[in-house]
């Protein structure tokens, strides 16, 4: 596979991690209730060691597949496993009802919110490095392609960019809605804001599973 098309895929699979919504949901809890319970300092405060979970869990997963080899049925499994995440983020991401309710059962819902009501440093950590590995199914195999493909390029300084950007994808996302609360919003605010652009993170999803099965068949040698 060319170097462009490593590059691209990389690219694409760091926007599927950045648009998944798991991450910030229980963020925004989070914060709501570490806000209302000792104000935004200690809100602050958790919010840091809600991203080192996340940093905790996304660097190791990272760099966890390098010795995969790029083979042809590597690229044909992958390809096959991202046209089925495709049809999966499309049709079961967010649950068919008003709102922005993703798939989680009501179990882990309960677990994730008990969480963010305790409101604790140790709580805040817990909750980052569970929100990357709750969505596991959606993210392990983008970790695996991206690090197979950067490898087989043999340099080791888009590996290194690769993997800042996976991790950059997973907590951007959650200084962003860090703002959206010191802007004045509250999390009524940020549900209607998940719920009027779901559409769109779901189609975008969509759209960047298939274009990586595309590419992983086209520039993969299969055809």
């Amino acid at each position: 596979m060319n170097f462009l098309t490593s590059v691209g895929i990389a690219i694409l699979a760091t926007l599927i991690l950045a648009f998944l919504q798991l991450k910030t949901g229980v963020f925004a809890m989070l914060y709501h209730f570490a806000r209302g319970k000792k104000g935004k300092r200690y809100a602050d405060a958790l919010t840091f060691y809600y991203v080192v979970g996340i940093i905790g869990i996304t660097a190791p997963l990272s760099t966890a597949f390098l010795s995969i080899p790029n083979t042809e049925l590597f690229k044909t499994i992958m390809s096959g496993i991202c046209f089925a995440l495709a049809f999966l983020v499309l049709v079961f991401y967010y649950r068919y009802k008003k709102g922005s309710q993703l798939y989680l059962s009501r179990k882990t819902v309960e677990i994730l919110n008990a969480g963010a009501r305790r409101a604790h440093a140790s709580d805040a950590f817990m909750l980052g490095v569970a929100s990357g590995l709750i969505e596991f199914v959606f993210t392990i195999p983008l970790y695996m392609i991206v690090c197979v493909e950067m490898a087989s390029l043999d340099r080791i300084d888009l590996l290194v960019v690769a993997i800042a950007m996976e991790v950059a994808a997973g907590v951007l996302p959650v200084f962003l809605y860090h703002a959206f609360f010191w802007r004045g919003l509250n999390l009524a605010d940020i549900g209607r804001i998940r719920e009027k652009n779901k559409n769109f993170y779901r189609y975008l999803m969509f759209v960047c599973y298939v274009l990586i099965g595309f590419a992983l068949i086209n520039f993969g040698g299969l055809i």
